[in-house]
């Protein structure tokens, strides 16, 4: 797919999206229904009534935009609807800590990220939640796509120009993220200690709100996921210097990454679809088995694709094996990192 078509084809995506009833509200239900389906052998009736899927993070942002168009999807599979929550807040974890305790019955479940479940409960003291004990791996979705992007007044076009502005004027500028202690202010602050750079970090309650901030000149750069920015650098109002994977992506040829222009920055991060502890395995089974026929839908992959995802299909415990993975990976960096939270 050329970069002309791929742009046209995330327009038709976005365009979809914005016409859609959710976005009225952050708590707006996405509500749509399908003719029922044979459940898996062991789930019963399952499900018999609507399923919420709650998003931690403010509406209109990338998870947000994924999470109501696989629903949407799902929806249609199990015959019910299904009302996709807004509880942002706490870097992700005022929504993840509602899921944690809700019944588990497989009729509430939470997306997860990096943030929420791999760093929060490791660099925080008093997580209200244990990541791998008090949930239960439903299904993963993918990872994000990630890139460095500074506000048009900065006079750089580049990485290496963004750098050598930082060098030279300590205190000046200053870099947004998505919240305290996410994944990007972990890898950012790791990458400052190591090249000796002072910036300001601001953190804001999801990539929505850390966008606007960008483009109003609230912070000088700021760290995106790929598939909310494309409209911004297009009608000029952020610069996109790089992205934050270990290769270029195949529709962005001409988008060097971050490593290439001397930024060893791996901005990648998994998200997925986790439930309560202790749902039923036979529920646990329906919701995975459903899910994955979800992700497995042509339109569904070129959907995410299109939206800077790369997509990913697990059985549950290979799920809860990657899931332990992630977390022992991230609890590294955690470690490594000189971010103190009081």
């Amino acid at each position: 797919m050329t970069h002309r078509a791929f742009m046209e084809a995330r327009r038709r995506v976005v365009r979809g999206l914005a016409l859609a009833p959710w976005m009225a509200g952050p708590l707006a239900g996405s509500l749509a229904a399908g003719a029922a389906r044979a459940s898996t052998a062991g789930a019963g009736s399952f499900p018999s009534h609507p399923l919420t899927f709650i998003v931690p993070w403010a509406a209109g942002g990338g998870g947000d935009i994924v999470v109501r168009m696989l629903t949407t999807k799902l929806s249609d599979r199990v015959g019910q609807p299904i009302v996709v929550e807004n509880r942002g807040g706490a870097t992700g974890t005022i929504g993840s800590a509602q899921a944690a305790r809700s019944k588990p019955d497989g009729y509430t479940v939470v997306y997860a990220t990096a943030d929420s479940h791999f760093i929060f409960p490791q660099l925080y003291r008093q997580s209200p939640y244990d990541a791998l004990r008090d949930f239960s791996p439903v299904a993963p979705i993918g990872y994000f796509q990630f890139g460095l992007a500074v506000h048009p007044s900065i006079p750089a076009r580049n990485a290496q120009e963004f750098l050598e502005l930082v060098r030279k004027s300590p205190h000046k500028y200053s870099y947004g993220t998505w919240g305290i202690g996410s994944t990007a202010q972990l890898v950012m602050e790791n990458f400052k200690a190591q090249n000796g750079l002072d910036m300001l970090h601001v953190p804001y309650q999801g990539t929505a709100p850390e966008l606007l901030g960008l483009a109003s000149g609230q912070v000088d750069a700021a760290i995106l996921p790929m598939q909310i920015t494309d409209g911004y650098v297009q009608d000029g109002k952020i610069r996109m210097l790089g992205l934050g994977s270990p290769e270029r992506y195949a529709t962005l040829p001409d988008l060097p990454t971050l490593k290439e222009q001397g930024m060893d920055l791996d901005l990648r991060s998994a998200v997925g679809l986790l439930g309560p502890a202790n749902i039923p395995a036979p529920i646990l089974a329906r919701l995975n088995e459903e899910l994955g026929n979800v992700m497995r839908d042509p339109a569904v992959q070129d959907n995410l694709r299109t939206q800077y995802i790369v997509p990913q299909i697990m059985k549950i415990e290979e799920y809860r094996a990657f899931l332990q993975s992630e977390y022992q990976r991230w609890g590294g960096i955690v470690r490594n990192s000189r971010v103190q939270i009081e």
